[in-house]
């Protein structure tokens, strides 16, 4: 079976902690095409807002991971600030507190070492996580260190340590999100490889390409922003 869930907060209760443009949308969007390929929506876990709690989250993580087997595959989305405290990367939570990051956000070794000790070996994580101005950027060596050692795991990332990940008032989604729908709900053939199928690679080709000639056609300012897999 196939399980997926997606964490999205654009609207923090601390308000030093600011917005995050579109993210319910991407979320939601998501969850929508996932639909197509086997993720049915008794197995969506999707956290919006004031239902994504540092509590909440870590908690359904926790019981999702006691029901998956080893033919089973997850995907973890998240839409939300992301940083590094005290050399840990971290992602917020609704309830996160912009004076005490360190104990009040959700560390992403603690999500790896869930997900690693259940019987699942198939794992998807997309993450866009945006820096915001809080703390340090995350650190690519926690993800590249777990996804490295999974076989059958694959992590994207909507940008590059030292980048922002933007969004587009036109789309009304993030612009890697945006792209991301596309070759999910299967309309955009520049995302197929070989055979016509979408694999990782050809995933990640696409959305290299398509993130930065949206944001060329976008904005007037140069704005970089490298996905990352």
């Amino acid at each position: 079976m196939k399980y997926l869930l997606a964490i999205a907060i654009e609207d923090y209760s601390d308000p030093k902690l600011g917005r995050i443009p579109f993210a319910l949308n991407d979320a939601i969007a998501l969850g929508e095409a996932l639909q197509g390929h086997g993720y049915d929506t008794d197995r969506q876990y999707v956290m919006l807002n004031e239902d994504a709690t540092k509590t909440a989250v870590e908690s359904r993580l926790k019981r999702l991971a006691t029901l998956l087997t080893e033919d089973d595959q997850i995907a973890v989305y998240y839409a939300g600030h992301g940083c590094s405290i005290s050399g840990r990367s971290v992602i917020t939570a609704r309830d996160s507190q912009f004076a005490d990051l360190e104990s009040t956000t959700i560390s992403l070794a603690d999500i790896f070492d869930t997900l690693g000790g259940s019987a699942c070996r198939r794992v998807m994580m997309f993450l866009d996580a945006r820096h915001g101005g809080i703390g340090s950027d995350l650190a690519d060596d926690e993800l590249t260190e777990f996804f490295d050692r999974s076989a059958h795991c694959a992590c994207f990332a909507a940008c590059q340590s030292g980048e922002s990940s933007h969004s587009s008032g036109q789309l009304q989604h993030g612009v890697w999100a945006w792209h991301l729908l596309e070759a999910l709900r299967g309309d955009a053939p520049l995302a197929l490889g070989p055979g016509n199928r979408l694999t990782a690679a050809s995933l990640q080709n696409f959305l290299v390409t398509e993130v930065h000639r949206t944001l060329q056609t976008t904005f007037k300012d140069n704005h970089s922003q490298t996905p990352w897999m």
